[in-house]
């Protein structure tokens, strides 16, 4: 079995996550952004979007 490199640093980086207010999304999300990454938060479910990106420590920002 592969060993999951744990060190990988996304600091300075950013992350779109598509479905990122529930399942894997979240999951990917989560990971992500415990490694420094920002995360732009997408999903259908806008409510449930909002609620994640304030997770993650921001609230939601509207797309340009």
């Amino acid at each position: 079995m592969t060993q999951l490199d744990t060190s990988l640093s996304l600091s300075g980086k950013v992350a779109a996550i598509t479905g990122a207010a529930s399942g894997i999304g979240s999951a990917i999300a989560d990971l992500y952004a415990s490694r420094g990454a920002s995360i732009a938060v997408l999903d259908m479910l806008e409510d449930k979007a909002g609620e994640k990106a304030a997770q993650l420590g921001a609230g939601p920002q509207p797309l340009l």
